[in-house]
């Protein structure tokens, strides 16, 4: 059966739809990243089980039903707390002196996803110490603040410069592993690998504050992602529906 060729994000475990999945039979296959265009089709004889109210204690209660997306961010939670444990919470002299004068089409975009993950959180805490974390307080703006300049109607967020900054990172690993089914962890795994070094004011409320922002940068990148690889294929789907119909089946 041809089916359009078209990605989603699943929000319960942070993984793409519609990548072609070949279960447990070619298990060297089983992630081949490329999108699926065939479906097969079984039929089952109509059966209703018997479930009982105990049967459905037992499910909920069973620590192997955790949902993957909660696996997921607690794994991330878990490599954070190595690194506050570590004690690596000083910004090193790169992020601090990086030159940032030229103010590029990435960097603007990044500036502006930035304000909106600052926006959000910001909304969920009344922590003095993590909004300055957050937003940023000033009047004076670098170059990379150029579109939100250009968009805001007095409503836009400028996000802190070391929020902006982890973003730029995070931005950088994200785009090694889009296509990647894996690509949750595989993006926060790139970033620990190559970035050590996070900062963020607040010590009590750091480690819940940068889950978030991984989690959130990362899922709604995965819907960026999704929403603009469906556009391009938009015209190639058509193509292949007006095949389709050519076809006797």
């Amino acid at each position: 059966m041809f089916l359009r060729e078209s990605l989603s994000v699943n929000s319960r475990s942070l993984t793409y739809i519609g990548l072609e999945d070949f279960g447990n039979e070619e298990l060297v296959r089983k992630n081949s990243n490329l999108k699926a265009n065939h479906g097969l089709v079984f039929m089952w004889q109509k059966c209703i089980p018997v479930i009982s109210v105990a049967d459905l204690k037992a499910l909920i209660n069973d620590p192997e039903n955790i949902s993957q997306r909660t696996e997921k961010i607690n794994n991330l939670r878990q490599k954070l707390d190595t690194i506050i444990e570590d004690g690596c919470w000083d910004l090193d002299d790169i992020l601090l002196e990086h030159n940032y004068s030229d103010s590029t089409v990435f960097e603007c975009v990044v500036y502006f996803l930035a304000g909106y993950i600052g926006k959000r959180l910001v909304a969920r805490t009344k922590c003095q110490e993590c909004i300055e974390g957050l937003k940023n307080l000033n009047s004076t703006f670098g170059p990379e603040a150029d579109l939100v300049q250009a968009k805001s109607k007095g409503y836009l967020t400028h996000p802190d410069h070391n929020l902006f900054i982890i973003l730029k990172r995070l931005e950088l690993c994200f785009g090694k592993y889009c296509r990647s089914n894996d690509v949750f962890e595989e993006t926060y795994n790139e970033f620990f690998k190559s970035y050590s070094t996070i900062y963020f004011p607040c010590y009590l409320h750091k480690n819940d504050i940068l889950t978030n922002i991984f989690s959130y940068y990362i899922i709604m990148r995965m819907r960026q992602f999704t929403y603009m690889d469906n556009q391009n294929n938009k015209k190639q789907n058509r193509t292949k529906k007006k095949l389709s119909k050519l076809v006797s089946t």
